[in-house]
């Protein structure tokens, strides 16, 4: 490309402001694909949380069942425990 000594400057920084928007463009694409491989991961954490709260909240209802059925049982051994003392 030929130019004059007065629009030289004009034509550099025109070569800079292009080469400035390409690389902003490719990074603007890296970080769309990263974006989409975060939010992959972020809905495969997702459902792996909600599986493990699932399990949880049905531990902690089973504990409760455990813990009065143990109550019952001790409540059970401990009357007849009396009885066995009383004859």
């Amino acid at each position: 490309m030929l130019v004059s000594p007065a629009t030289l400057a004009i034509n550099l920084n025109l070569l800079s402001v292009g080469l400035k928007a390409t690389e902003i463009s490719e990074k603007a694409e890296q970080i769309q694909k990263n974006l989409g491989k975060l939010a992959k991961s972020l809905r495969e954490v997702e459902d792996l949380w909600n599986t493990l709260y699932v399990h949880i909240k049905n531990a902690y209802n089973k504990a409760g069942e455990v813990n009065e059925k143990q109550s019952k049982l001790k409540l059970t051994f401990e009357q007849i425990a009396q009885i066995e003392e009383q004859e």
